[in-house]
């Protein structure tokens, strides 16, 4: 079965996801900046970019963004709890 999406809510939906702010946590700054470089071209906004937990806490704080990438090695379990919350 193929469900059609109606046009105006396929365009408000590609608008809202090109308008998404993203925070990046990777401790390997070459895929951080591949990452963003993605992301960018697909439209997202790439507020911050960090490689420590502590910075990852403070920039949460600070932009609130609507996505955060983390990466396995990017924070311990206690901080991505922290996040989540």
């Amino acid at each position: 079965m193929v469900a059609e999406i109606d046009g105006t809510f396929a365009s408000s939906m590609r608008a809202a996801c090109e308008m998404s702010r993203v925070v990046i946590a990777n401790r390997n700054e070459i895929a951080g900046t591949g990452i963003e470089a993605l992301l960018q071209a697909c439209g997202h906004s790439v507020i911050a970019r960090c490689s420590h937990e502590d910075d990852l806490l403070r920039l949460v704080e600070a932009y609130r963004p609507d996505i955060i990438m983390l990466a396995d090695n990017g924070v311990r379990q206690e901080a991505a709890k922290t996040v989540l919350r």
